[in-house]
C-alpha cells in the first residue's frame, strides 16, 4: 500500500510539472501572438503613411506639370531672361503667365531640369526635355532652342510622354488614363559621336525606352540627377 501511493504521489508530481510546462508554452505563444499583431498593426500604418507620401508627391508633380503646360500655351515665349529692373516695376501682383515663368525658372535652376517644348497629341502629353549636369554631352544653345544658360553645359535629351484627360488611340504609356494608373514613357536622343562618353556611364535603363508607373516618377528622376551630378570614376 505504501509502494502504490508513493507512486502515486511520484505520477501526481510529474503531471504538475508537466501542466506547468505546458502552461509555459502557451504563455510563450501567447505574446509571441500579441507581439505579430503589434508588429502587424505597426507596419500597416508605415505602409498607410507611404502611400500617402506617395500621393502627396504625384500630386505636385500634377499641379507643377500643368502650370508648365499652361506657360507653354502663352503667346510669345514664356520664359523670360533675368531682370530684375524690369521686375521692380512688377509690385506684389503678377499675373498667371508671369507666376508661371517664374517658378519654372526657379524649377530650372533648382533642378537643372529645362522643359524645352511640350506637344498635346492623341490624347498624350510630350515634354521634351534636357537635364543639365557635370556628366551630361555638350550641348550649344541652338541645339535645345533654348537660352544661353547652356553654353558649355553637360546635358541629356530625352522625351517623357504620359496621357492625359483625351482619349488615345494608340498611346505610348498602356496603362489607361486614371490619374493613378497613368505609366510615363521614357525615350533618351543619343548622338553617336556627341553622346558617347556620357552612354558608357549611365546605367543600362537610361539609354533605352521604358516605361515606369506616376508613383515611381520620384525615384525616376532621382536616379536622373543622381546618374548626371555624381563624380564617375571609369577605371582603365
Amino acid at each position: 500500500m505504501k509502494r502504490e501511493l508513493s507512486e502515486s504521489r511520484k505520477s501526481s508530481s510529474s503531471g504538475s510539472a508537466e501542466n506547468a510546462r505546458l502552461q509555459s508554452q502557451v504563455a510563450s505563444l501567447r505574446s509571441d501572438g500579441e507581439k505579430a499583431i503589434t508588429d502587424a498593426k505597426t507596419n500597416h500604418m508605415a505602409l498607410s503613411e507611404a502611400q500617402n507620401e506617395i500621393k502627396a508627391l504625384t500630386a505636385k508633380l500634377e499641379a507643377a506639370r500643368k502650370t508648365v503646360a499652361e506657360a507653354a500655351k502663352a503667346p510669345g515665349s514664356a520664359v523670360k531672361s533675368r531682370d530684375h529692373s524690369s521686375r521692380s516695376q512688377l509690385g506684389g501682383n503678377l499675373d498667371a503667365t508671369k507666376q508661371a515663368a517664374l517658378k519654372e525658372e526657379l524649377y530650372r535652376d533648382l533642378t537643372g531640369l529645362i522643359i524645352n517644348s511640350i506637344k498635346r497629341k492623341e490624347g498624350e502629353d510630350e515634354y521634351s526635355c534636357i537635364q543639365t549636369g557635370r556628366n551630361g554631352s555638350k550641348y550649344r544653345p541652338s541645339q535645345v532652342h533654348d537660352r544661353t544658360v547652356l553654353t558649355n553645359m553637360s546635358a541629356l535629351h530625352f522625351h517623357l510622354t504620359i496621357n492625359n484627360d483625351s482619349t488615345s488611340v494608340n498611346p505610348k504609356t498602356p496603362s489607361g488614363l486614371s490619374y493613378e494608373d497613368a505609366e510615363f514613357a521614357y525615350e533618351p536622343f543619343f548622338d553617336e559621336d556627341r553622346d558617347r562618353d556620357l552612354i558608357d556611364i549611365l546605367p543600362d535603363y537610361l539609354t533605352e525606352e521604358i516605361c515606369f508607373p506616376r508613383n515611381h516618377a520620384v525615384k525616376f528622376y532621382t536616379k536622373v540627377v543622381d546618374s548626371m551630378t555624381k563624380k564617375i570614376v571609369i577605371e582603365e
